[in-house]
């Protein structure tokens, strides 16, 4: 049965919201989806961060449809952040909704290099769009993206693609996400009093790998920044129960802390 969340897709909501769309990897699952997560400011826009293989398909699932999209903010262009974005344009450049193709603009937004990865990967598939503005921009320091405030630094990852963090400003509130991303002076920075943010939690502390984030090192950003809530998502297998990335965590942060469930919303 679809899971359709009413709220998402019948009415603006009354503050900021998040809703997850993937909290996995790109090991497939069948509970946890490739990386995506909804964000709705209370202007009407949408924003997608991330894009991982079958994000659409989770769009579909809680009632706010591909078409629907404003920006599309990426992490970076790993296989399993990007990989529902060339079926994203795709369908918006030639599928009509209602009986009328696309005319409002898109924005997607990317670490540096972006540009040149769109032009040489997704629009050499696809084509670029005729009926819409397509609008790839890398990202800077701070931007307005549809009336919103978008935030990034960059982040210690890959040797070979550059990464970013996001920071999202929309109705006196703040949204990090970290993407894939190792600690960090800058990643603490950006998340400095946020309402709400999102990291990734690869591993427990006995199975840390480079540029990625284990539990503790997850605790302590958090505690370090002075957030409100954090959320522990990008969940690989490990060897226990999940619940032990919480524990983990916990002994260093003290606030509000959530494992990430695809569907899961947040009222921020």
């Amino acid at each position: 049965m679809p899971v359709v969340i009413e709220s998402v897709s019948r009415k603006s909501p009354a503050s900021m919201r998040l809703t997850i769309l993937g909290s996995g990897t790109g090991v497939p699952s069948l509970q946890r989806n490739a990386p995506g997560y909804l964000l709705q400011p209370t202007n009407g826009s949408y924003f997608l961060v991330d894009c991982g293989s079958a994000t659409l398909r989770q769009l579909e699932q809680v009632g706010v449809p591909y078409h629907r999209l404003d920006a599309v903010l990426i992490t970076h262009t790993h296989a399993d952040h990007i990989g529902d974005l060339m079926a994203l344009i795709h369908a918006l450049r030639y599928f009509p909704v209602d009986g009328s193709l696309r005319t409002k603009p898109l924005y997607l937004l990317g670490p540096p290099g972006f540009i040149d990865f769109c032009q040489r990967v997704i629009l050499s598939v696809t084509g670029r769009p005729t009926h819409f503005e397509l609008h790839i921009l890398e990202a800077m320091a701070s931007q307005v993206v549809c009336g919103v405030v978008v935030d990034s630094t960059a982040t210690v990852h890959s040797d070979h693609f550059h990464s970013v963090a996001w920071r999202i400003h929309a109705d006196g509130k703040r949204v990090v996400l970290s993407g894939d991303c190792d600690d960090d002076p800058g990643l603490i920075q950006l998340a400095e009093q946020a309402d709400l943010l999102v990291l990734e939690c690869s591993t427990l502390a006995s199975g840390k790998i480079r540029g990625h984030l284990s539990a503790d090192l997850c605790g302590r950003i958090a505690q370090q920044a002075g957030v409100k809530q954090l959320v522990l998502s990008h969940l690989y297998p490990i060897d226990g129960p999940d619940e032990l990335r919480l524990s983990e965590c916990q002994r260093y942060y003290q606030g509000a802390v959530t494992l990430a469930t695809d569907y899961e919303v947040f009222e921020i």
